[in-house]
């Protein structure tokens, strides 16, 4: 379900294929893994590629999920 790369320092990209998933039940399996770490979290749509696009933004490292 997630595809997980770097783009740069305290920054992850994360692909979610299916777009009917919901912003609150990505937060939570995010927040679950890392806590107090993250500092913002958007979640933009790509069209180009029907997934949907999770920035996250972390206060420290950059962790996988």
């Amino acid at each position: 379900m997630f595809n997980i790369f770097s783009k740069k320092k305290k920054q992850e990209i994360i692909y979610i294929k299916n777009l009917k998933i919901n912003k609150k039940n990505i937060l939570k399996k995010i927040k679950n893994n890392y806590n107090k770490k993250i500092k913002k979290i958007n979640v933009l749509l790509d069209k180009k590629r029907k997934k949907k696009k999770i920035y996250i933004f972390f206060k420290d490292e950059i962790k996988k999920i």
